[in-house]
């Protein structure tokens, strides 16, 4: 007898450690009351299609109690069926017993195509996949920024600073005109972001201007400079937005990407040590060569100098080479002779260059009387509009080649 009632106690018990060990779920009373536009939104062109409308949810929740909620809310084009994801607001804490508005932005951060759309709100409680409650408001009309025609923008590039002439710029400029269909004065200011193209990385933003005037349609263009330190663009291709902002509006009054305008679509760019030539002397090659020393004393009359100029890429540009002289115990360096223009590609031995150095054929000022000299290289790039520019000097290779070199006149030479 004792037995039995031993087992009924233990059967009691796990009973009640069962249901007190079970998790009670409580299923609160939600209601959507109502969902309505609580403003008409910026509608710059008056057409009744506005960019951003603010929207109110009445959310009332039966029980007295604090719950932290998830609205989410989904849109669709009104003579389509599917609902598609828009956005979604947590609202900690939300409080039972009272109605509470819920107010949604639509079409400002996420804008919409011109068209009548549906929306769809449903609630979740955090960490609860059921839906508490839900609604939806029909036929709501709306228009991307860009569409809203008060504003117009025209953008172009201009000003490239191109090195090595191969259609990626280090620089440029990007102009912007901001234009107005009314013949009034604004107050605005101008974002510009940019982002590698073909990929879904953030824009990022690396100009904002200061508030300025615009009047109308008329010429009031913004000059932005783009890939200037510390703002360099790697090698690629890159896609701008444009955001424009109204003084005491705000949100954009226009936005404008690669889809409004060619401008700001995969325009390339590269940084500064990509855009052009690494420049050098292959010490290899260099010597001097055609020594000239009739009395054999080590001080020569005529020396030639063998070059190859090298550079770091595979390509094939024009240049030119100066070379410069003083005595070891001077300062400055003077001008002594020059070679024609030459080619040269990437870092091969083909393109060797002779530079006679001597002191018969040129004039009085830099001729070399018997003594010792430091030479100096100087190598010019010829660019496509006939222009020239310094692209590498040295004054010392190997330490040797171009130091302390014995140099006499021809009259001393005998």
């Amino acid at each position: 007898m004792k037995k039995i009632k031993s087992i009924s106690i233990l059967l009691i018990a796990i009973l009640f450690c069962q249901v007190s060990c079970l998790k009670i779920v409580i299923d609160n009373t939600y209601e959507i009351k109502s969902i309505s536009w609580i403003d008409e939104g910026l509608d710059f062109d008056k057409d009744d299609y506005p960019t951003n409308r603010t929207l109110e949810c009445m959310l009332f929740l039966l029980e007295p109690v604090s719950r932290d909620i998830e609205i989410r809310i989904y849109y669709r084009l009104s003579d389509t069926r599917d609902y598609i994801f828009y956005a979604s607001i947590d609202e900690e804490g939300f409080m039972g017993g009272t109605d509470t508005p819920i107010n949604i932005q639509i079409g400002l951060t996420r804008e919409l195509s011109h068209g009548n759309y549906d929306f769809l709100i449903e609630i979740y409680e955090k960490d609860n996949d059921r839906v508490e409650a839900s609604g939806t408001i029909e036929n709501a009309p709306f228009e991307r920024l860009a569409s809203d025609q008060n504003y117009d923008l025209s953008a172009w590039w201009s000003d490239y600073d191109d090195y090595d002439y191969d259609n990626y710029p280090r620089s440029a400029f990007l102009n912007i005109d901001v234009d107005i269909s009314l013949s009034i004065a604004k107050e605005v200011k101008a974002e510009v972001l940019y982002q590698k193209a073909g990929t879904n990385d953030d824009y990022i933003s690396y100009f904002k201007s200061d508030y300025y005037t615009i009047n109308g349609d008329n010429n009031d263009t913004l000059s932005v400079p783009t890939g200037f330190y510390p703002d360099t663009l790697g090698h690629g291709l890159y896609n701008f937005k444009i955001v424009i902002m109204e003084l005491n509006v705000f949100s954009p009054v226009l936005i404008y990407v690669g889809e409004q305008t060619s401008s700001l679509k995969e325009i390339p760019f590269e940084n500064d040590f990509e855009d052009g030539y690494l420049y050098s002397l292959n010490t290899e090659s260099l010597g001097w060569t055609v020594i000239i020393d009739n009395d054999g004393d080590g001080y020569a009359q005529n020396k030639v100098l063998l070059l190859d100029v090298d550079i770091d890429k595979e390509e094939t540009v024009d240049v030119f080479v100066k070379i410069f002289r003083k005595q070891v115990d001077e300062e400055n360096y003077m001008v002594l002779d020059s070679t024609d223009i030459f080619t040269i590609t990437g870092s091969g031995p083909g393109d060797l260059v002779y530079l006679p150095v001597h002191s018969t054929l040129v004039t009085d000022s830099v001729k070399m009387p018997h003594g010792e000299y430091d030479f100096m290289i100087s190598v010019f790039e010829i660019l496509p509009n006939t222009e020239y520019d310094l692209r590498f000097s040295s004054d010392s290779i190997d330490g040797t080649i171009l130091k302390t070199q014995k140099f006499e006149l021809s009259s001393e030479d005998i």
